[in-house]
């Protein structure tokens, strides 16, 4: 349990900064600290068009923010809604610890592919595709070929599975709660686009964040609980 939140604290802490350029006026510095994503089992290459090029491009926009767009929970209105949202508030508690998984393995075939959330990654990337093909044939091999390999049994199994849901539930409660929570807006009303008014970018990002806790969980979430600093600066 404590290895799954520390991993997702580096995730937090680290490699965030470091992927978004913050963490050293040198490039090469980012990008040695930028690799922990992968170093953990995610890929900064995914993480950098995930979250930089999408989520930060169009925080909160149906469609287009791919931390809102999805069917089995439903966060903004204009998702389809189906019977099983009704539950939503109690199976997400058991999707989050799931996340892992998905980076670990499906994600696998975005970087093969080079195709991320319905959006092509630039060519210009293949080279770091193959580095995050390389890290995270290791990454497998760390932590889930050889523990089973090496000691093969039911604790093992239980070990890995409660290292990846510790880190996969703090991660998707903070990712939660940094636009979903009370009195945040969504950009779009409706599913028409055209009756859409584009407004200051500087507006949207304050509306759709939210600015939660405080100095203690600004501590433990490297400080991304201040979301709506972190969207303007």
């Amino acid at each position: 349990l404590i290895l799954g939140l520390l991993m997702a604290m580096i995730g937090l802490c680290i490699q965030h900064d470091a992927n978004h350029g913050a963490v050293s006026p040198k490039g090469w510095v980012n990008r040695f600290w930028g690799y922990t994503q992968d170093w953990i089992g995610g890929s900064a290459l995914l993480w950098q068009h995930h979250h930089v090029l999408m989520h930060h491009a169009e925080t909160n926009v149906d469609g287009d923010d791919p931390d809102i767009t999805g069917d089995i929970v439903r966060f903004h209105a204009l998702t389809n809604w189906s019977p099983s949202h009704r539950f939503q508030a109690m199976y997400t508690w058991f999707l989050l610890p799931l996340l892992p998984l998905k980076w670990h393995f499906v994600e696998t075939f975005d970087l093969i592919n080079m195709e991320h959330m319905g959006r092509p990654i630039s060519p210009m990337s293949a080279g770091e595709a193959n580095i995050a093909l390389a890290f995270r044939v290791c990454f497998l091999l760390r932590f889930y070929a050889l523990p089973l390999y090496l000691y093969p049994s039911l604790h093992t199994l239980l070990c890995i599975v409660a290292c990846f849901g510790a880190g996969g539930l703090y991660l998707g409660m903070n990712f939660i709660i940094s636009h979903n929570f009370e009195g945040v807006k969504f950009v779009l009303s409706d599913s028409d686009r055209t009756k859409h008014t584009k407004r200051d970018w500087a507006f949207e990002q304050v509306e759709t964040s939210s600015t939660v806790g405080g100095r203690v969980l600004g501590f433990f979430h490297g400080g991304l609980n201040y979301q709506i600093e972190h969207h303007l600066f």
